[in-house]
């Protein structure tokens, strides 16, 4: 099994990673995005099993695309669990 990821980018504060999964039986690419804050802490990890892509850069671009959507939707849930977890430390 083949497992192809992007360089990290940065989107709101966050570097994100686009992961392209092989699935030789599906004949195509699965996806995962794994969002990391900034001093590389994984946070989240978002993983379709069901859609496959047919080829390794639509599956990174895709998980990109997923990962940007999250942060847009839950990203202020995000900020205020990391918040309330500093302070606690």
């Amino acid at each position: 099994m083949k497992i192809e990821i992007t360089m990290p980018q940065l989107y709101k504060n966050y570097m994100i990673v686009g992961v392209a999964i092989e699935a030789p039986r599906l004949k195509g690419w699965r996806l995962k995005g794994i969002i990391y804050s900034k001093s590389g802490k994984e946070l989240k990890q978002l993983e379709l099993n069901q859609a496959t892509f047919s080829d390794k850069i639509m599956a990174q671009s895709g998980a990109l695309r997923m990962c940007r959507y999250w942060l847009d939707t839950y990203g202020a849930e995000l900020e205020r669990l990391l918040k309330m977890a500093s302070s606690t430390n």
